[in-house]
Formats: structure tokens, sequence, C-alpha cells
């Protein structure tokens, strides 16, 4: 069923009409049916133009225009809650700002022109905001999600008031958002796209354990500086930095006995070198006993691969068969090998 503005636009005959996303799109699609080859949309804009709507602008035309049987259209649109919870945060101009780039590539049928995939890349994701924000500014939404999705597991019911990476800008909620109900829009799209249970619990431990990390602090050891540093005590001897340190292990599948060295440069990487054994560290970053800066990379790493694994990954239910290739200039990435079928990028 075609809504009135998008008929009105298929419709229009030769005179173009007013300047609107769908009227580039329709644009980009009668070329690709017409000359068979790959189009690209460039939408981009200052913070607050309007490029996160104008993209599932582009896309909901297209998916109306070009859907199939298959009903892939529809589960390219059902994955943007998952792009915008971390990938979106709030800032001084923009609610739901993207803080990073993205290029969705569509994949056709030859046959018919109907859509039959989509891959996603991102690039320039901004990390540093996992760690710091401005003033009244918002880490990405997920972070929140999680404080208030009421998971047992992942020991977060004190609430984003009791972690340091996301109570120190002055602004926790957005008005008129409920960041509990946009969690369950999340994880609905997630298993819409055949992202496995055990997956998600992965992806959100994840995150979990880097707001824990962000509770961890360290001292100097009796001899001073020039001795190192070790895991701070709190004063009445009960350290909340093991605490939250040892969760961050439990959450990452590190064995307690191994993080649990009060020298933070032992823990940070023995953390970092059991997490590079399961994909979750990057190894060869010259890691380092002395400088704080190890802890701050490797939580920004995990949360890149965190990210990379829940949304920029070609999921099941978006993965085209290995005949409908994606793009006719450029390796394929579900086959790796060069395609000569018609594709349509959209980049913001």
């Amino acid at each position: 069923m075609q809504t009135p503005l998008c008929g009105k636009v298929l419709n229009r005959g030769p005179v173009d009409a007013k300047p609107h996303a769908f009227v580039v799109a329709d644009n980009a699609y009668k070329s690709l049916r017409r000359f068979g080859r790959a189009q690209s949309v460039l939408i981009s804009g200052e913070s607050g133009a309007g490029k996160t709507e104008t993209t599932k602008h582009v896309l909901g035309f297209l998916s109306e225009v070009a859907g199939g049987e298959s009903g892939v259209e529809q589960k390219v649109l059902s994955a943007n809650p998952l792009l915008e919870a971390f990938g979106n945060a709030k800032t001084l101009r923009n609610n739901n700002s993207s803080r990073f780039g993205k290029l969705m590539a569509m994949s056709f049928s030859d046959k018919t022109f109907e859509v039959v995939g989509c891959a996603t890349e991102n690039y320039l994701l901004e990390k540093s905001r996992v760690v710091h924000q401005s003033p009244m500014e918002r880490n990405y939404h997920v972070f929140y999600m999680l404080c208030l999705a009421g998971e047992p597991h992942l020991n977060l019911a004190a609430g984003a008031e009791d972690f340091a990476y996301v109570n120190t800008s002055g602004c926790m909620a957005i008005d008129g958002v409920d960041d509990a109900a946009e969690f369950a829009g999340v994880v609905s799209a997630m298993r819409g796209l055949e992202i496995s249970d055990m997956e998600q619990d992965e992806v959100f431990s994840a995150v979990a354990a880097i707001l824990h990390l962000g509770n961890v602090s360290f001292e100097a050891k009796a001899g001073g500086h020039s001795d190192g540093s070790q895991l701070a005590a709190g004063s009445d001897g009960d350290s909340a930095s093991a605490r939250h340190l040892f969760e961050a292990a439990r959450l990452l599948q590190v064995a307690q006995s191994r993080a649990g060295a009060r020298h933070w440069g032992a823990s940070c990487l023995v953390l970092a070198s059991s997490l590079t054994e399961f994909g979750w560290g990057v190894a060869g970053r010259g890691l380092s006993f002395c400088s704080a800066h190890v802890h701050t990379s490797q939580k920004l790493s995990y949360y890149s691969t965190a990210v990379q694994r829940s949304c920029f990954r070609s999921p099941p239910a978006l993965s085209p068969p290995l005949s409908k290739l994606i793009n006719p200039h450029t390796p394929n990435r579900w086959t790796g090998r060069f395609s000569r079928r018609p594709s349509l990028s959209s980049t913001t």
C-alpha cells in the first residue's frame, strides 16, 4: 500500500516534484533499473540537520517501491533501532544525533529489482564519547537502556546514577523518551535480524562491563608512584574498584583469579590478553604497565567491537543468496568475489 506522497512522487510525470528525499530515492532507483548500474545517494549536513531521519525516508521509499514477498525490506527498516541504540546519543543540538558515519548498500535482484539484502559499514565512530561527554550531553543510548533494562546478570540495578561514564555530564534522561521501552525495541530488532540470544547476551555483557570498568580507580603503592599502582581501597577497607573489576571480569568471562591482581597494570593486561583470545581485545597495541591510557583505550576497543558485532555485520536475515551479489566494482562482503549485480548505496 503506497502512501499518498509516495504515490505522488511515482506518478509525477516528466516534471520534477519539489525537492524531497523520496524524489532523490526515486531517481536513483529508476536509474538503477534503466542502466543496471549501482547508484549512490549521499546524505550530508551539520548536526541536527536531519540526516538520520532523511536516511529513514530514503530506505522507507525504496522498501515500498522495491519490496518483495521475502520481506527483506522490512527487516532493513527494523534495523534502525539497533543502529541508533549503539551509534546515536543526545547532544546539545539533537536528542538523537548519529555519532558515526555509515554506508548502507542495498542489493537488488537483477531480474525483478526487488530488495534481496543490505550491508552496513561504519566509520568514524566517536569512541571518545564512551568515557567522556560534554555538559548536558549523554553517552550512547544503549548504556542508559541497559541501566533500566532490569537484566539481573548485568548487575546494573543501581541505575545510571551509580556509574561514572553516564552520570558526570548532568543529563541522564531525555524528555519524552522511555529508555526501558526503547531497549525492548532493540531486542526485538535483534531477534528480527536473527541475532541469537547468545550473541545478544555477549554484546550487552560487553557494554555493561564497560560501565563497571568506568568505576575502577587506582592509587599509588606505599612506595610512591615509582613503585607502581594498585586498585584503590575504600575508606572502610572495602574496595568498590575491586568489586567492579571482578564484575567486569565475570561479564567478559575472565576468571576472577586472573583479574584480581591489585597491581592495576597486571589487571588490565590480564583482561586485555584474555579478551584478545575471544576476539574482544586488540593484539599488538603496545600495552604498558604504567599508563592509564591502557585502561581507557581497551574500553574504547571493547565498545567498538560490540558495535561491530551487533550492528555492522551481515546478519542472516539481511544477507542475500550467494547469487545475489552486492557491488559491481568492489569485492563482495558475502562471497569475496566481484559482482555485476545492481545495488544502491546510501552514505550518511
